[in-house]
């Protein structure tokens, strides 16, 4: 179990993003369902969190720029696979909003090869989900031919990425009247190489996706187990 900070009670921590593993965007979560972004910061081997002012206001006798608790940066992928089965929903993902493990697409591009990349870098971030069908505000659009787009993601990731992507699992949706497709997409964690689209591996920074650098594709034997 991730060592999680002492807050309030029922009150956790999810991660919306690490960058560069030191620092990082985190959504408070109280008992209730309340919910503010706090800052984070390295001490050392730790983070550390500080309450902004929505965290002041959802936390009793805390005040701005205050400490509300501490994490290992060791236990950091722990806490990261936490965010991820925290994640269970359509309705959750529409909440939280882009990601670093959700990425929402309008619809299914006349090239549906274009979906690998966005697909690579969820699965080398350790999974997530791509919704289709919704804008990047999380605004639902919907889709015309949700059976289309669900085959043709499916053929594209057995077709375009390297090795083949054939656990992922998709969901047909309803929302505001309209249909959207889930995909869960599965983390590349235990293989030794990362997946990769065109010869090139990606990943995500927070909601954005980019190019793996040589260091990191290096060293991914020894921090993907």
């Amino acid at each position: 179990m991730t060592d999680e900070p002492t807050l309030t009670p029922m009150t956790k921590l999810y991660w919306l993003g690490l960058l560069e593993k030191d620092r990082g965007v985190w959504v408070l979560r109280d008992g209730e369902g309340d919910e503010a972004e706090v800052n984070a910061r390295r001490e050392d081997d730790r983070l550390e969190f500080i309450a902004t002012a929505e965290a002041a206001r959802l936390l009793d006798d805390v005040e701005i720029g205050n400490s509300i608790g501490t994490m290992p940066i060791a236990q950091l992928n722990d806490q990261d696979r936490q965010m991820d089965d925290s994640i269970t929903t359509l309705d959750e993902a529409l909440k939280i909003g882009e990601a670093a493990k959700i990425e929402f697409k309008q619809e299914c591009p006349p090239d549906a090869s274009k979906l690998a990349k966005e697909v690579v870098a969820l699965a080398n971030h350790q999974g997530g989900i791509l919704v289709i069908g919704v804008d990047d505000d999380g605004s639902v659009h919907g889709l015309d031919n949700i059976a289309t787009t669900e085959s043709r993601l499916i053929d594209v990731c057995k077709e375009y990425i390297d090795p083949p992507i054939k656990d992922i699992s998709t969901e047909r949706k309803t929302r505001c009247g309209e249909g959207v497709l889930v995909v869960r997409v599965p983390s590349a964690n235990s293989m030794e190489q990362p997946y990769r689209y065109d010869g090139t591996a990606h990943g995500r920074i927070v909601h954005h996706t980019r190019e793996l650098s040589d260091e990191e594709i290096e060293e991914w034997g020894g921090t993907s187990s």
